[in-house]
């Protein structure tokens, strides 16, 4: 861009990952306890919500379809991750949080 204001902030791998560090949000608003659970796993599993990702058939929007039948990603993603907040947000995603605090 050649301008020192545009920051750009690429996403590691799917919006869908800030939908693994608000787990619990999800879970409660579905009313379903045990998603919590699996997606702290793999959360776990992958090193940080940030990094799940091991292929084209495990990639976060793919999980959350197979854990979620009717998973609706627009609706939900977004109230899961307004209910965690961007405090949570930031302290549960790395990379996210380095690049807000870029912006000063």
């Amino acid at each position: 861009m050649g301008d020192r204001r545009f920051i750009p902030h690429l996403i590691l791998h799917e919006t869908e990952t800030w939908v693994f560090a608000a787990g619990d949000e999800l879970a409660e608003l579905r009313g379903t306890p045990e998603l919590a659970e699996r997606l702290r796993a793999d959360t776990v599993a992958a090193g940080g919500a940030e990094l799940v990702n091991d292929s084209p058939e495990t990639a976060p929007s793919k999980r959350l379809v197979a854990y979620c039948g009717g998973y609706a990603k627009v609706v939900e993603g977004p109230l899961a991750i307004e209910d965690l907040g961007l405090e949570r947000l930031r302290q549960r995603c790395p990379h996210f949080a380095e690049w807000l605090a870029r912006l000063g």
